[in-house]
């Protein structure tokens, strides 16, 4: 998978904060990717949105990477 800057609409985020571990959490999973090619980038990004309770984020999120 190419890395590609991720964009998250902030009217979409309940929690500001969230946005940049999301991004950080999206960079390290790029990393490890290079590592690990059976990593699956969109469905560690959405688990990690739901965890953090940005459900809309994570349906966002899943539509992007499909």
């Amino acid at each position: 998978m190419e890395h590609i800057e991720l964009y998250i609409p902030a009217h979409l985020m309940n929690n500001a904060q969230n946005s940049s571990y999301l991004h950080d959490y999206y960079n390290k999973l790029i990393r490890n990717k290079w590592l690990n090619n059976e990593l699956d980038i969109k469905r560690e990004m959405v688990i990690k949105a739901r965890l953090l309770k940005e459900d809309k984020v994570a349906e966002y999120l899943a539509d992007l990477f499909s």
